[in-house]
């Protein structure tokens, strides 16, 4: 069983890490907030591994890498099984696969860590990061997952989880009475922090030999139990022509089947005109939250609600695999020939649109702060707030039908509520930095370190109570 601590001068600190920026951004981290502590990190990257027994006075630990048979009879959340069947579409294992994955790697994260500790991890959307949060929760820990936001020199470490499984949205939801009479001030000043987003330095990563890096696609290669990463199956994907590599991603088949791309004559003589920003192919965020598991799904469903008089517009994702553009772009290109309406831009000026349609992007929020409707397809941290109109399928028929009650539905004004949010729950914390106080004023880091060490005093407090 593991030990307990409850000292406050040897606090254990446990950190759950995947990828080189993960562990900067924690190292700086833990060196500000917890600096007489030193955290164990653990991994399932055999890379960052090596990389970190490499570095001196670094804690590391290897997750296990081969999976042991395990009950399905195990009843798991909603959440857990929505995080679980993401990796089994995306890695093509066997569901059974991944649930006994995911039971040996909680069970294994409750041996090694000790009771009343804290621990941090990136994210909590896949299993391992999943398995780590739901063993730190039962262990008592003050439990942190991390996100990115995109506005500079910005994070949010939130207890519950991140974007729409976060404490942050019901914080939002129930500020909104107030913030309706507050000062726009704080649209404005969400408005210049996103001004700087083209100014954010990259962390500087050059110290971290290439060969580790390597060693992570080998482990991938030689132990991964999907067929993502089978040798065979991707060099049998390499030989095939780029048609037959679309068809089986999109199932063409059943995609060029609908109403052949006739669709409905508008009985509105007004032109609409629809961006659609696509989010990376096979991102968590579409599979946990929402009924899309790739952007060919969505615009899959794109095309069965619009009429005649309404173009879509659709932006490639600026971060997403080559790979991906390459067949979304081949994709796109037989559409166009068949439906003019569809179009791919490469810029775009919001003025010219009268919506954005998103599953759950930040691009939305981008959208709010020029002005520009915004019509959501999934959950996240402004979804459930009026500013916005989520598009239910049994509420509406079509993207027009949408729009048209847009107005009476959708409350602009609420959007302080989240602007509000930003800037009292964000952390000042720069993520993308050489150093995670760059860019950011020493009050507002000050205030950041402070505040977090208070909440992990409150929370540990509050589960030794229990």
């Amino acid at each position: 069983m593991p030990k307990s601590h409850t000292s406050s001068q040897n606090l254990p600190i446990y950190c759950y890490v995947k990828h080189y920026t993960h562990l900067h951004f924690f190292q700086q981290l833990f060196s500000k907030a917890f600096s007489q502590s030193r955290p164990l990190y653990f991994t399932d990257n055999v890379s960052l591994f090596f990389y970190g027994k490499s570095t001196k006075n670094l804690q590391i630990s290897l997750t296990p890498i081969f999976t042991k048979k395990s009950s399905t009879a195990t009843p798991l959340s909603e959440q857990t099984d929505k995080i679980l069947n993401w990796e089994a579409a995306y890695m093509q294992k066997r569901s059974t696969q991944v649930i006994a994955k995911y039971l040996n790697l909680e069970k294994w994260f409750i041996d090694n860590m000790s009771n009343n500790g804290v621990s941090f991890c990136w994210s909590g959307n896949n299993t391992e990061s999943h398995a780590f949060g739901q063993a730190a929760k039962a262990l008592k820990h003050a439990t942190y997952f991390g996100e990115i936001t995109n506005y500079p020199q910005t994070v949010y470490l939130d207890p519950q989880g991140t974007n729409y499984f976060s404490n942050l949205t019901e914080k939002i939801k129930a500020s909104t009475v107030e913030v309706k009479s507050t000062s726009k001030n704080y649209i404005e000043q969400l408005r210049q922090l996103k001004t700087g987003q083209k100014h954010i330095p990259q962390a500087s990563l050059k110290s971290k030999t290439q060969v580790f890096i390597a060693l992570y696609g080998i482990q991938q290669f030689l132990f991964g139990s999907g067929k993502r990463f089978s040798v065979w199956h991707r060099i049998a994907n390499k030989l095939k022509s780029l048609d037959k590599r679309e068809a089986e991603l999109v199932m063409e088949g059943e995609f060029m089947k609908i109403n052949r791309f006739k669709v409905p004559t508008s009985t509105s003589d007004k032109r609409l005109r629809i961006l659609v920003p696509l989010q990376v192919n096979h991102d968590t965020q579409l599979h946990v939250f929402s009924d899309y598991k790739s952007s060919f799904e969505f615009i899959k469903y794109l095309l069965t609600i619009i009429d005649s008089e309404t173009e879509l517009h659709i932006k490639l994702h600026p971060a997403e695999k080559q790979e991906i553009n390459q067949l979304t772009i081949h994709l796109l290109s037989k559409l166009t020939q068949l439906n003019s309406n569809i179009k791919l831009i490469s810029s775009f000026d919001f003025a010219d649109y009268d919506t954005v349609a998103t599953i759950n992007s930040t691009f939305g929020i981008d959208a709010l702060l020029s002005n520009c409707k915004v019509i959501t397809f999934g959950k996240s941290l402004y979804s459930d707030l009026d500013c916005v109109l989520y598009y239910g399928p049994s509420e509406f028929k079509t993207l027009r039908e949408a729009l048209e009650g847009y107005d009476d539905l959708v409350n602009p004004d609420s959007f302080m509520a989240f602007a509000q949010a930003i800037q009292n729950e964000f952390y000042s914390f720069n993520y993308f930095g050489d150093t995670i106080d760059q860019g950011v004023s020493e009050e507002s880091f000050s205030r950041s370190i402070t505040r977090l060490q208070e909440d992990i005093s409150a929370a540990l407090l509050s589960n030794y109570k229990k």
